[in-house]
């Protein structure tokens, strides 16, 4: 029971990283209006999960408003992101990370913060794809 649990959590996790990564690249233009996403195979092979877990995040994009599925040909960044969209994306994924560094961790979360900021620095150096 409890190996199923995990796995519902690393499901869940995997998720949400998606999630939190499309709406990173949407926020900061790097993938603009209309641009189509990677197909759910692509998708599948890029961020290592399975097809469910891809349709899923796509769908969740979806209902806030940053992308739109147009039938049999795949999913689009949604024709006009409004500055109110994006930051509501961006204020879900602060919560989470609240949420996770307190329940967590007994940092506090302006340093977590700064950290998280200065990992992100140098993973765009790093690793430009995903920055």
């Amino acid at each position: 029971m409890n190996h199923r649990f995990n796995g519902m959590e690393q499901a869940k996790s995997k998720l949400a990283d998606i999630v939190q990564h499309c709406i990173y690249e949407i926020a900061t233009g790097k993938w603009p209006p209309l641009l189509k996403l990677p197909s759910v195979r692509e998708a599948e092979k890029l961020w290592g999960v399975n097809r469910l877990t891809v349709l899923h995040a796509y769908r969740e994009l979806e209902k806030i408003g940053l992308v739109t599925s147009k039938d049999r040909s795949g999913y689009y960044v949604a024709e006009s992101n409004d500055q109110e969209v994006i930051d509501k994306g961006l204020s879900k994924i602060y919560q989470q990370v609240k949420d996770l560094v307190t329940s967590q961790t007994d940092f506090d979360l302006s340093y977590a913060l700064r950290y998280f900021n200065a990992m992100a620095i140098s993973d765009s150096k790093a690793n430009p794809t995903y920055a």
